[in-house]
């Protein structure tokens, strides 16, 4: 068997492999889309994984939070474990004392901005939907300069700029979107970084 032949056999191998991967774990609650001005062609799905009963799998007392991308935002694939790594120096959960299907996660990205916001945590709530699927709503209380609302969170938006640390680019600014909890309607905030 020459070398051209072993190649095309290897490739065949990873184009079959790359296709059967190409959609979510199974019992994913997608909780929110984060998305970076740098690469914005694709976007991070952050998510949890539910049981039979659509609460939290938990590990070790902290919930199940795990992350993919969708490439060229339509094409699933898993993160690479060097980036889960930081990326879950960034985004984290944590546990709650209210039920067993609320948790926390931790957006540490915020720290690194002037916000008036009471907390850097979404509040992640598990539950059975009328069609009696699993879902999973994240939900975020803004700060004074929002009286004080309440946004049903969809995404985060961060227009950041490469350093030559990959791990740590530099944020200029933080965008939630999403609902407000009270009205229904779309609710955007944006947070700048002192410049």
């Amino acid at each position: 068997m020459n070398f051209m032949s072993i190649a095309l056999i290897i490739f065949s191998i990873f184009l079959v492999t790359a296709e059967a991967n190409t959609s979510a774990p199974p019992n994913a609650l997608n909780i929110l889309i984060y998305e970076k001005s740098i690469n914005r062609e694709n976007i991070m799905v952050v998510h949890t994984i539910a049981d039979a009963n659509c609460l939290p799998i938990v590990d070790n007392q902290i919930p199940s939070l795990d992350y993919y991308w969708l490439m060229n935002r339509t094409m699933y694939k898993p993160l690479h474990p060097i980036i889960k790594s930081y990326t879950r120096e960034r985004i984290s959960a944590a546990p709650s004392d209210e039920a067993k299907n609320i948790f926390f996660v931790n957006l540490n990205d915020l720290s690194e901005i002037d916000i008036d916001l009471p907390s850097h945590q979404v509040i992640v709530e598990t539950f059975r939907n009328s069609d009696g699927k699993c879902e999973a709503v994240a939900k975020m209380k803004l700060g004074e300069s929002d009286a004080g609302a309440t946004i049903i969170l969809q995404k985060i938006y961060v227009d950041a700029k490469q350093t030559l640390n990959p791990r740590r680019p530099k944020i200029k600014s933080i965008t939630l979107e999403g609902l407000d909890a009270s009205t229904g309607g779309a609710r955007v905030r944006t947070y700048k970084a002192n410049q």
